[in-house]
Formats: C-alpha cells, sequence, structure tokens
C-alpha cells in the first residue's frame, strides 16, 4: 500500500511547537514496483503531496513539560510498516520551525527496534529541552541516507 501525504499547516499552542497534521490518502499497491507511472512521483510531489516510497507512516503525539523551570517537549511516535514485507525501521529527522518554516534545530531518532515485521510498528521517542523561543512549528519525516 502506497500513501500520499498532503501537508497541512500545524497548531501552536503556548507559543511550542506542535506536531504537524497531515491528511493521508492510501492507494492499494502491495509494494512501490506496483505503482502505475512511477515517473509520476515528482508531480505529486511538486503539489506537496509526498509519495510513501519508505513504506513506512509516522504517528507521533508531543507534549510539553516544565521541568526546573526548562521547557522541555517531549515526544513519542511509531513507525508504522505499511507494507506486507519485513522492513528495516529508518531514522526519524525531527525539527522545529519559526513562523515562516525557517528550520531553527534538528536532531534525528533511532527507532526502538531495527526491523519491523509485515503491518508492525516500531517506536520512537524524543526531547528537547528549552527548545528557541520563536519555535512554533514541529516537522518529522525519516531520516535519509547519511543525514545527521
Amino acid at each position: 500500500m502506497h500513501c500520499l501525504h498532503q501537508r497541512q499547516p500545524a497548531s501552536t499552542a503556548g507559543g511550542c511547537p506542535a506536531p504537524t497534521n497531515r491528511s493521508v490518502f492510501c492507494l492499494g499497491f502491495s509494494d512501490f514496483s506496483d505503482w502505475p507511472l512511477p515517473q509520476t512521483i515528482s508531480i505529486y510531489n511538486a503539489l506537496g503531496i509526498e509519495v510513501n516510497k519508505s513504506g513506512f507512516k509516522i504517528v507521533a503525539t508531543q507534549t510539553q513539560e516544565i521541568a526546573n523551570s526548562i521547557p522541555i517537549i517531549v515526544i513519542k511516535g511509531e513507525l508504522i510498516n505499511e507494507t506486507d514485507t519485513e522492513l528495516a525501521v529508518p531514522s526519524v529527522r525531527i525539527s522545529v520551525r519559526d513562523r515562516n518554516k525557517k528550520e531553527l534545530h534538528h536532531w534525528i531518532v533511532k527507532a526502538d527496534q531495527e526491523i519491523v515485521g509485515p503491518r508492525g510498528k516500531g517506536s520512537f521517542s524524543a526531547r528537547l529541552e528549552s527548545p528557541p523561543a520563536d519555535a512554533v512549528d514541529l516537522e518529522m519525516r525519516l531520516a535519509r541516507d547519511g543525514e545527521n
């Protein structure tokens, strides 16, 4: 199955980042080789619709905490294998951005599992202490090879 994710604006609460909301449209292809017109992927991407080539979907929540007067963003998430094949679990790239979507800080988080079975779930968690004061948006995506 391949999913198309259309980015939607994220809401903010108290000046701290909120998770990016996404609308999900799923197409019933068993793996990427079944995609009818692979050359059209760049067209979907240009329209703001991301074609899921990895087979994983990210589902995450974030909370805001204060410890010793220090604000902390706590993220807990799942990487859902949407294929019928066992897959190596990728790392997740998390970034905080300002109102103009300019990235202020990012980091890479490894999943708690290395391999996830068909239709299985991997999990990850992350914390950011003292996020930048002008951070209003939180974005999560799969990390690319070699990305730090």
